[in-house]
């Protein structure tokens, strides 16, 4: 991420972006989450939503177990192709 910071500070030129993190605690690496939210919308990342799994050997065997998380998993990528969409409409 040091290096990127040389380079045009537009670098993802209003891309949509999703932030995922997992961990195995109760956090779900929320913190690093955080910082990587921070990180790019600082070179032009059109966040357009975050998603972070916690406790991951407890909720992910195959696949995520727990409905309510896969659930949101999956309404934040349907919002992803969603956007994706639309920009490929309107440009």
């Amino acid at each position: 991420m040091d290096w990127l910071s040389r380079l045009d500070r537009r670098l993802f030129d209003n891309k949509p972006v999703v932030v995922l993190s997992t961990s195995p605690g109760k956090g779900g690496g929320k913190r690093a989450l955080k910082i990587t939210e921070t990180f790019l919308g600082y070179f032009a990342g059109n966040i357009i939503g975050t998603f972070s799994l916690s406790s991951f050997n407890s909720n992910f065997d195959e696949g995520i177990e727990n409905e309510g998380l896969l659930q949101e998993l999956h309404e934040l990528l349907y919002k992803l192709e969603s956007f994706e969409t639309i920009e490929n409409i309107v440009a």
